[in-house]
């Protein structure tokens, strides 16, 4: 994953931004460790998670990650 947001940064280096902090919360979430509240406020602060919808302290939502 790692690799992908790398080679995606020298394309786009917001949507590598992006998809980081996605990557992160949703690794994170899913092991049932807290998100600290900076890089919850940066998650839900994004586009794609606003349009979400999504609740402040919520898993994130199904996000498309590919480009």
């Amino acid at each position: 994953m790692n690799h992908d947001i790398r080679e995606l940064a020298l394309r786009d280096l917001g949507a590598a931004l992006e998809r980081a902090i996605v990557s992160k919360v949703t690794y994170l979430q899913g092991r049932g460790i807290q998100v600290h509240p900076r890089t919850l406020q940066a998650y839900h602060a994004l586009p794609c998670v606003a349009q979400a919808g999504a609740a402040p302290d919520s898993p994130p939502p199904a996000l498309r990650l590919d480009s």
